[in-house]
């Protein structure tokens, strides 16, 4: 994963060494049929906005990364809109700071939505492709003898096509705002890009201390001992270690049934340099969940949301629930 994120910010700086032949190639995109279902300035907004909203239907039938915990939430959106809405006003050094800031920022999460994906990445490249080709066509060619324009129809399949490979269209975006910005953005971008990686492997050193803390009890102990409970309640990651495999999932999974639907960043982040550690996953899970209703009494065990679009009842209507 670090070296995955390393590669692509050296992708950054040759970008930017070679930035004259990649205005070239975005300028040929730009001036054929991209253009066309993909315009610049006030369209170019609302192509955003439209492949968010995609991605995120498409998310909810499929299931890909769930329901992001809050935060995970807001900082996405706040992400997309540095792409479109905030572009609008970067005249203003303020915004334009925030802007480069949540662009490198995007770029790390575009790495990651990836990286969580890993394999299943590659079916998206695929349908991405097959969706797109077909956008191709309908706009070459016109419905009922020539008589309607297909440009609509082109727009739509075009989004829909990014959105599956929304990721890679982010990091794109991401690398020509580094490669057209001035010494702010240079500066900026990359630096957000390394700063929130660090924060992420703070919280994974901080992960595997409490973990490592925890494994040392078992369920009767932890409940015994007034430091580890505090220790565990205080702790961000603490409910996250408790609630896995219950409240927050762990990795992408095809299955669309019965699966916890929270996404925390943190928690699979610090999984991924932890090679999965889970202290409690010699527990059953009767106990975990007695352990979480125990630390966390005014918590819900059961996220207000459910991950799979069908058969959705079993996570509901699960009895480990109401026992």
């Amino acid at each position: 994963m670090i070296q995955t994120i390393i590669i692509l910010l050296i992708l950054l700086g040759i970008g930017n060494i070679y930035r004259n032949k990649l205005k070239t190639i975005d300028f040929t995109i730009k001036t054929t049929f991209f253009k066309k279902v993909s315009p610049s300035n006030y369209h170019f907004l609302l192509n955003i906005i439209v492949i968010s909203l995609v991605s995120y239907l498409l998310n909810k039938i499929f299931q890909v990364y769930c329901q992001p915990v809050i935060w995970a939430g807001i900082l996405l959106i706040s992400v997309m809109l540095s792409f479109s809405f905030l572009k609008t006003y970067e005249k203003f050094l303020t915004i334009k700071i925030l802007m480069r800031i949540l662009q490198g920022i995007g770029f790390f999460i575009s790495v990651y939505c990836i990286y969580f994906l890993q394999l299943w990445f590659i079916a998206n490249i695929l349908i991405a492709f097959l969706t797109i080709l077909i956008s191709y066509l309908f706009y070459k060619e016109k419905f009922i003898e020539n008589q309607i324009d297909n440009t609509f129809f082109s727009t739509f399949l075009f989004n829909l096509g990014l959105a599956f490979i929304s990721p890679i269209y982010f990091i794109y975006l991401t690398i020509r705002e580094f490669i057209n910005s001035d010494i702010i953005g240079k500066i900026l971008i990359p630096l957000s890009a390394i700063s929130i990686l660090l924060i992420f492997l703070i919280f994974s050193f901080k992960y595997r201390e409490l973990a490592n803390r925890i494994s040392k009890f078992n369920v009767e102990q932890i409940f015994k001992n007034l430091e580890i409970k505090r220790e565990i309640q205080n702790s961000y990651l603490g409910e996250r270690i408790v609630g896995m495999h219950l409240k927050f999932h762990t990795r992408y999974h095809e299955y669309d049934g019965w699966r916890p639907p929270l996404h925390d960043p943190f928690l699979i982040f610090a999984l991924w340099i932890n090679d999965y550690f889970d202290p409690l996953a010699n527990y059953s899970y009767d106990d975990r969940i007695k352990l979480y209703e125990t630390l966390f009494p005014k918590k819900n065990l059961q996220a207000n949301c459910s991950c799979a679009f069908s058969n959705s009842k079993f996570y509901w209507n699960d009895k480990i629930f109401k026992k």
